[in-house]
């Protein structure tokens, strides 16, 4: 693995930034690099650069379902934060959203325009680039039921589609694994605006009703086994409450952890370690995070 120090001559580059102001928790250490591109012409010029490198290269959207280690993370963390990868256009049922795209932002512009389907992300908070790698949602219907195609970056820089027909979406997972997503598109449904306020409405009191706020919250932890639920068995285990450092447990859903000021990455992390080795004890089942660490 080379060094960075081939990037310097980019003007979208910083060095040695905290990253803790992009993750939800609002911890976390420095990236080597910090890149935001502005164009799709700079934004291939860094992908291509960084695997000609060898120089590793993430991708930071929200920050929801990520965990930054104190001590930082070596090569590039991409923020796809500029106005180029946010962008909305809807032609009919058919919307094309940006990665970079708040999921907040795409929620309001379809349901203005009378568009379902994607009601189940009501509350989520994150990109859609984050939902499309998880395929955000509920269990009855995730962001990938209305996906047509997903726009790519390789690592040559090459910008391509990959169709429906090739994508997988499963549990809070897909196979979306190229460098960078950059667009979708999807193919929603016309409905009644008053009914699909309605609709968004219900799907938010539920959504409140089964986890913590989102502002003083940090999960989902685990995946849920086969055939089981990760928050159940957390709860019957009795960890509810269960407190290490500023992180604890939630007693609403087991598979959040409520962070308090001067929470830390590693508090969160010996807490999931810890909620994994009782459940384990308890239950034979093994738990695996669902949760990104860096």
């Amino acid at each position: 693995m080379e060094d960075c120090s081939s990037l310097k001559e980019l003007d979208f580059v910083k060095f040695n930034q905290i990253l803790a102001p992009y993750t939800h928790a609002k911890v976390g250490g420095p990236a080597e690099v910090l890149a935001e591109p502005r164009t799709r012409e700079e934004l291939a010029l860094l992908v291509r650069t960084c695997f000609e490198k060898k120089i590793p290269l993430r991708v930071l959207g929200g920050g929801t379902n990520l965990l930054v280690r104190s001590a930082g993370v070596s090569g590039v963390v991409l923020r796809l934060c500029q106005p180029a990868f946010a962008k909305i256009e809807i032609k009919g049922q058919r919307v094309i959203a940006g990665t970079g795209c708040d999921l907040l932002e795409l929620l309001k512009a379809i349901s203005g325009a009378g568009l379902s389907g994607l009601e189940s992300l009501v509350g989520v908070a994150g990109t859609v680039g984050g939902a499309l790698k998880t395929n955000a949602g509920d269990a009855r219907n995730g962001i990938g039921q209305m996906v047509t195609r997903v726009e790519v970056v390789d690592q040559h820089g090459h910008i391509s589609f990959r169709e429906r027909e090739e994508l997988l979406f499963g549990d809070h997972r897909s196979n979306l694994d190229d460098p960078v997503l950059l667009s979708v598109e999807l193919e929603l449904e016309k409905e009644n605006p008053l009914q699909l306020v309605r609709r968004i409405r219900r799907a938010l009191i539920r959504r409140m009703a089964a986890q913590p706020p989102v502002y003083q919250s940090v999960g989902r932890i685990f995946q849920d086994p086969r055939g089981l639920d990760a928050a159940d068995l957390i709860v019957k285990a009795g960890l509810a409450r269960t407190k290490i450092g500023a992180a604890e447990v939630s007693d609403r859903n087991g598979n959040y952890f409520l962070v308090g000021p001067g929470v830390s990455t590693e508090d969160i992390l010996r807490l999931s370690d810890l909620v994994r080795e009782r459940v384990q004890e308890r239950f034979h089942v093994s738990l695996e995070r669902e949760i990104t660490v860096w």
